[in-house]
């Protein structure tokens, strides 16, 4: 089975990860619903991810190959990957 993500799912997966966050940091909700409403006005940029590598990356740092994902996604595209996830930001830059 493969899944292929298109420009038309980007809304849904924020609106999923916002609402997750909501609920895992109840405290800090208006803040991060806030970001959610920004982030139609972002410009998006789709870039193909080397699922290998994210792998290899998900092994080494005993992240979800989710969340090693977006730290690959930020090293490859030489950008800053902010987050909550207290063991992704170990990664971080």
């Amino acid at each position: 089975m493969s899944i292929s993500l298109s420009i038309k799912n980007v809304p849904d997966e924020l609106a999923s990860v916002c609402l997750k966050k909501i609920k895992y940091y109840s405290e800090k909700s208006s803040a991060i619903f806030n970001a959610f409403q920004l982030a139609a006005n972002l410009q998006i940029e789709l870039v193909d991810v080397d699922h290998t590598a994210v792998i290899v990356l998900a092994q080494e740092t005993s992240l979800t190959s989710y969340d090693a994902a977006y730290l690959w996604l930020s090293r490859a595209c030489h950008g800053v990957l902010i987050t909550l996830d207290k063991q992704l930001k170990k990664f971080t830059r």
